[in-house]
């Protein structure tokens, strides 16, 4: 039975069918990255300074290609839901020579910029060597990091979130395993310290890459006549490029933001990150929820039911909420809790646990925004997310915390006051431009059933 007609029968079951391989796949992202740093940490900081600020260079670059894969995931929901599976298989062999090519420039781009790219990261030569190596092995296998991630969305459009979560599980245990005996030079293998960390990686997406490759190629046999159409382009472009400029937008607002939490001091800045990491636990489902909205209205605009998108957004919206109300309550209630698993010192630790405190107050918000900015990607509206986060980001977030913050010498605590603010205002905008596109729905007769 199909997802759409799922839904219609059930749309609790469907939803958390759909939504807790995503959660599960985040957690093993966090998980990884924590162990990675704990590996390179036994290398000495030279090395944990360089991978850090390596990956933030690398990150950046995929979540702008993430902009791409929610492209992707939108245009093959609708396909589907629409019963079109001729299109959706152009569409998966489109997007996937799409991510292969967008990868390959990255690589000539960025491969010989490597030592200078770290050097405008602000590190010391002896880092910026380091990371310099780390980044040699990432940058030549990250096309097959883009292909991977476009696999994953391929997948999802599909309403198969499960397979996606498997592939990651594959990749995270894959690279861990390959980063300790490279890194370490465990069994036969050489000690090849930080640029071990980089080969396994890079090895770790190369096989996931052939994975999900074949693994597509036996769950969509459609045959079609052209094996690339080119002629969807324009519309995959139109889709993705404001979802990649909003990944671009935050990625430079938030080195804004941590800009003005650097100037507050070493106390403020180590009590901000220790809450950011404490906070991420409620993002994990609320990112989740929203990717699964994004498949949900997507191929409930395809089968032309706004009856099952409507539900759709509500029920994810609601069941967001409630998970991340609970966490928020545990915030509030055991903030001492979460802190004290990072040992920080008294000043540190007393403010922590105010800002997470704080935190409680901006969850709800969250999780309509996540749910918001998910449903309207998968009705093929990217331009409102990205307008969404150009403007609260600019004019609310870094304009408002720097009010609060240095204008008014609330400090730390102006910062995350300003946060609430900001994603309330953002899932305000994002309400206004949902029932907007709704509006535009019905003055064009889309079918009710």
């Amino acid at each position: 039975m199909e997802l759409v007609e799922n839904l219609a029968l059930n749309s609790k079951k469907t939803i958390f069918n759909l939504v807790y391989p995503v959660i599960l796949e985040n957690i093993f992202q966090t998980i990884v990255l924590f162990l990675n740093m704990v590996m390179l940490s036994h290398l000495g900081t030279k090395e944990l300074a360089a991978a850090g600020l390596a990956n933030t260079i690398i990150m950046a670059i995929i979540n702008i290609f993430l902009g791409f894969q929610i492209g992707a995931t939108s245009l093959i929901a609708q396909a589907v839901g629409a019963k079109d599976f001729k299109k959706a298989k152009e569409l998966v062999n489109f997007v996937i020579l799409f991510a292969f090519l967008f990868g390959l420039l990255v690589t000539i781009i960025l491969f010989p910029l490597k030592r200078r790219l770290m050097f405008l990261m602000g590190a010391e030569k002896e880092v910026a060597l380091k990371g310099e190596e780390y980044l040699t092995f990432i940058i030549l296998f990250i096309l097959f990091r883009m292909v991977f991630l476009i696999n994953n969305g391929i997948l999802r459009g599909y309403g198969d979130t499960k397979t996606p979560m498997l592939i990651s599980l594959i990749f995270q245990t894959l690279t861990i395993l390959l980063n300790y005996l490279l890194i370490f030079g465990r069994l036969f293998f050489p000690p090849l310290g930080i640029k071990g960390a980089g080969l396994g990686t890079g090895i770790g997406a190369f096989t996931s890459s052939l994975l999900s490759l074949f693994i597509i190629k036996n769950k969509i046999r459609e045959k079609v006549k052209k094996v690339i159409n080119l002629s969807y382009l324009r519309e995959f472009i139109r889709i993705s490029f404001p979802a990649a400029s909003e990944q671009l937008l935050l990625n430079l607002g938030f080195l804004t933001f941590i800009r003005i939490v650097s100037s507050l001091g070493t106390i403020s800045l180590a009590a901000h990150q220790i809450a950011v990491r404490i906070e991420s636990l409620s993002f994990m489902p609320g990112s989740a929820f929203g990717i699964v909205a994004t498949t949900l209205a997507g191929q409930a605009l395809g089968a032309q039911r706004k009856d099952l998108l409507n539900l759709a957004f509500k029920k994810t919206a609601f069941y967001c909420f409630l998970i991340m109300s609970l966490i928020a309550l545990s915030f509030f209630f055991f903030p001492h809790f979460y802190v004290s698993l990072f040992n920080p010192e008294r000043e540190v630790r007393n403010y922590a646990t105010l800002l997470v405190r704080i935190a409680t107050f901006e969850q709800p918000q969250l999780a309509f925004y996540f749910v918001l900015a998910g449903t309207l990607r998968g009705m093929g509206d990217t331009l409102s997310p990205m307008l969404s986060t150009l403007f609260s980001t600019f004019f609310i977030r870094v304009g408002l915390i720097y009010l609060l913050a240095i204008s008014l010498k609330l400090g730390i605590i102006g910062v995350w006051y300003g946060t609430v603010f900001d994603w309330t205002i953002r899932a305000l905008i994002l309400s206004f431009f949902y029932k907007r596109n709704l509006n535009k729905l019905n003055q064009e007769n889309f079918r009710l059933i």
